[in-house]
């Protein structure tokens, strides 16, 4: 029983902390931000990072049916989870890969950049910084949901949460980086 309250315990805290880690990135960020930017390059990159979360959404909906069949079956079936989940990592790959070869595409072409009509001026970093920021979602982001069920199933969750926060961190910075 204390094993499990602890596990609780880990879990709240680092949830809590990502919360503050999204909370001091805003209020560091966002007056940096404006007071660095122009009206355009803040609207570019509202649309950059509202591409960046649409890219990914169907391997998330496939992630999500994974998620949600590893609590269905149970921890009983820890084969059938490990198997769904390991047979669906190369398709979810392959999908991601042609997204990164039409984002690839369009920084060679300018495509994305013309299609939103995006200053001439800030076109070549809007289709790069796309390009970059779906090879970071490729290698931190990507894997994250087809684990988590099967890992709340078994009982490590509290360890996922520790990978949120590093995540977190990371996200956090990213602004900074983007504005230096």
């Amino acid at each position: 029983m204390k094993k499990e309250i602890n596990k609780i315990f880990s879990t709240a805290l680092a949830n809590w902390l990502q919360i503050i880690l999204i909370i001091i990135g805003n209020l560091l960020f966002i007056p940096l931000i404006l007071h660095s930017w122009d009206a355009n390059l803040l609207g570019i990159w509202m649309i950059l990072i509202s591409l960046t979360q649409l890219v990914p959404l169907l391997n998330f909906a496939h992630q999500n049916y994974l998620f949600n069949r590893a609590f269905i079956l149970n921890i009983k079936k820890k084969v059938i989870i490990n198997k769904e989940i390991i047979s669906a990592i190369p398709i979810a790959i392959f999908f991601y890969l042609i997204i990164i070869l039409f984002l690839y595409f369009s920084f060679k072409n300018i495509f994305l950049s013309n299609l939103l009509n995006i200053e001439k001026e800030y076109s070549e970093k809007f289709d790069i910084s796309i390009l970059y920021l779906s090879l970071v979602y490729l290698f931190t982001y990507f894997y994250s949901h087809f684990f988590s069920g099967a890992i709340s199933v078994f009982g490590y969750y509290h360890k996922f949460a520790w990978i949120r926060v590093l995540r977190s961190f990371l996200n956090l910075i990213m602004p900074a980086i983007a504005i230096y």
